[in-house]
């Protein structure tokens, strides 16, 4: 398996066509799966795989869930609104109607897993930034010292839609929680993750309640905002509240250093995620922490941008606008492991 790299879980989704595109050309056929059924489909029978090695494509009669495009944009008659317990659709598509939604395990239950070896690994390297962070990293090398890492966000940062954290298999834990086991695996510095990502909050919920996280007197604060604040705010007042943050976590603790994290994207077609902001949002917190000594920016937006270069929104997402669902979680983690571990490729394995 010499310059093979081990794909393992990449997910898709068949969601209003016959195909899923792979990220990097197969070279065997790949094993595909779902691990919140249980089921495992069949080459020839279920799938089959494209002469370029790029694309599954489905068969006459497969097993693999199928979810037309019709169900993509649920009729007014099939609406069940969320939060309704049986929802299966939110309001605010760009086109004035709903979108498929189920911030449960719906979209888990449609999706496939993947595991296959490619030979033309070609995902972009990452940015690495020695300089940076340097008191959190000698922590985690010197088995005499721990580092404690609070994690202030979203509902993405709270877990969703990570199987662990919604309770169904195969009950991966979300990002922060991986962060901590993959760091713990690999560095010989005792690591103490604090995860206070609280679901509907926007970056304005930790600076009105510093009180909430301040007394964790963290040694890295790791900040993932923005899927709220994208209809909230414009990427330079965001900026200015990111920075606020940092001021006071500086202010409480002279030696803390920050991650901010620039969050994915979320559904295009629905109103509350538009792609521009998204993007001026990541813009403006690689800005702020170029300006900032005790700061990186872990991108995971960037990441993001080239997994939809090679796969479909579909394929990636938990809920239907915007959450990831298990392998998303694991490239949250990946990408801010890659920077603290002043890496440039991401590990796809699980």
């Amino acid at each position: 398996m010499q310059n093979t790299t081990v794909i393992e879980g990449e997910s898709g989704m068949f969601a209003g066509k016959d195909y899923v595109r792979l990220l990097f050309p197969a070279k065997e056929m790949p094993v595909v799966y779902n691990s919140t059924t249980g089921w495992k489909y069949e080459a020839g029978r279920d799938f089959r795989l494209s002469p370029d090695a790029r694309v599954l494509w489905l068969t006459q009669g497969s097993r693999i869930p199928h979810v037309l495009s019709a169900d993509l944009h649920p009729a007014p008659e099939t609406c069940v609104f969320y939060p309704d317990a049986n929802h299966n659709a939110i309001k605010g598509g760009l086109d004035g109607g709903a979108l498929l939604f189920n911030n449960m395990s719906y979209f888990a239950r449609q999706q496939i897993e993947i595991d296959y070896f490619t030979s033309e690994y070609d995902f972009p390297a990452l940015p690495c930034y020695p300089e940076r962070l340097l008191r959190c990293k000698q922590r985690l090398h010197d088995p005499r010292r721990e580092c404690k890492i609070v994690c202030l966000g979203d509902s993405i940062t709270d877990g969703y839609n990570a199987s662990g954290r919604l309770d169904f298999p195969p009950h991966q834990p979300c990002y922060a929680e991986l962060l901590g086991q993959r760091l713990s695996a690999c560095c010989p510095g005792k690591v103490i993750i604090r995860n206070l990502g609280v679901n509907g909050t926007s970056s304005l919920a930790a600076v009105q309640a510093p009180e909430l996280w301040l007394p964790e007197n963290p040694d890295l604060l790791l900040i993932a905002y923005g899927m709220n604040d994208f209809h909230r705010m414009s990427a330079g007042e965001f900026a200015d509240v990111v920075r606020r943050l940092i001021r006071l976590a500086e202010e409480a603790n002279p030696t803390v250093e920050c991650l901010l994290i620039a969050s994915m994207p979320g559904n295009p077609l629905w109103a509350n995620t538009p792609p521009a902001p998204a993007r001026d949002f990541a813009a403006a917190l690689r800005e702020l922490a170029a300006q900032e000594p005790a700061t990186a920016c872990a991108d995971v937006h960037a990441v993001w941008q080239e997994l939809l270069q090679r796969k479909d929104f579909y394929d990636l997402t938990g809920n239907g606008v915007n959450h990831p669902n298990d392998f998303g979680h694991r490239v949250y983690a990946e990408t801010i492991l890659a920077l603290i571990m002043d890496r440039t490729q991401l590990s796809w394995m699980r």
